[in-house]
């Protein structure tokens, strides 16, 4: 099981890589660039709290209706095995507790994510430089660390890039649970009888959460075909229980509560250590003479502010040729 896991994340992890940096793009109002600005952090909300509902259940269906078809399929072996990795994804939502996401997009001047997320055509597409040296860290944390003396106080982002076919996704999840089966067969006439008898119990409940966490990680990349045009990336922080419940914020978004983690993002190849923050593009109905130069003086500002993680007060600043119709 751990070489097929190891097998299946390297080339699923393949699809969410280059072998160069990869610039990704943050649209948000005025407010939200002057909080990221000024914090050096972007707000990873509590993906129950996404703008779509159906969006985990969405993926979780996919997953559980290709486990239950080969349940439900004669000669198939492993059932007690897919039964218990059926019951895990059933109880993914009680996971979601711990997982946290903040949305980019491929594309800096895309006219759906101006009227959806860059305050109808009056917000800023932010360009973030994502790298080997690229981290992450709670506000918290950074408050408590000398960044100067730990280069590396914490992880490499996660980032996933949204996968919108259909038939991809059913074939992703098919062909992996298909090979776990497999695996677990194997497993079984190599290893059981070496087991402890109460080992022996546990046996297919220990391989179906193993399976599970990659599932789990396929379920967060789904997204229904409706939704291609975003061209959306996610950066996940998965936290454990343990993770200090003041370093979670909250806002309001109309009648919803949406929970929050402020994460700072900084580039650990630099001295001192930066924003990856490149380029700031005008929202279209932005009249460019005046809020240009106005970003310009903003960003010169932070970058001459003492803190951890400076700004480079010379990113671009341009214009959108998107057009609001």
């Amino acid at each position: 099981m751990q070489s097929l896991l190891t097998t299946f994340y390297n080339r699923w992890t393949s699809r969410h890589s280059s072998d160069s940096d990869i610039d990704l793009y943050h649209y948000t109002t005025l407010g939200g660039l002057r909080g990221i600005l000024s914090t050096r952090s972007l707000w990873c909300s509590l993906i129950t709290s996404l703008n779509d509902p159906q969006e985990i259940s969405y993926g979780t269906r996919i997953v559980e209706n290709e486990i239950s078809r080969l349940i439900e399929q004669d000669g198939v072996k492993e059932k007690d095995f897919l039964t218990m990795l059926r019951s895990q994804v059933r109880m993914f939502s009680g996971r979601l507790v711990d997982t946290w996401i903040s949305c980019f997009c491929e594309t800096g001047d895309l006219l759906s994510q101006w009227r959806a997320y860059g305050d109808l055509g009056g917000g800023y597409a932010l360009k973030f430089n994502f790298s080997d040296a690229t981290r992450m860290i709670a506000m918290q944390e950074l408050k408590d660390s000398d960044l100067s003396t730990k280069p590396e106080p914490t992880l490499a982002p996660v980032l996933r890039k949204v996968i919108y076919d259909r038939d991809e996704q059913t074939r992703m999840a098919a062909d992996f649970i298909h090979q776990s089966v497999q695996a677990v067969e194997s497993a079984r006439k190599g290893s059981i009888n070496s087991l402890h008898p109460q080992e022996r119990m546990g046996f297919d409940a220990w391989l179906a959460a193993d399976a599970a966490n990659y599932l789990f990680d396929l379920i967060l990349s789904f997204k229904d075909s409706a939704f291609k045009e975003e061209q959306e990336w996610r950066l996940i922080r998965v936290l454990p229980d343990t993770e200090k419940a003041e370093q979670i914020e909250f806002r309001e978004v109309g009648p919803r509560l949406v929970p929050y983690r402020p994460t700072c993002l900084f580039d650990q190849a630099n001295e001192p250590v930066t924003l990856p923050l490149s380029e700031i593009t005008l929202g279209p109905t932005l009249d460019p003479a005046e809020a240009g130069p106005a970003i310009s003086v903003l960003l010169r500002h932070e970058e001459s502010r003492i803190h951890p993680i400076k700004v480079l007060g010379y990113a671009n600043v341009r214009s959108s040729t998107a057009r609001l119709r």
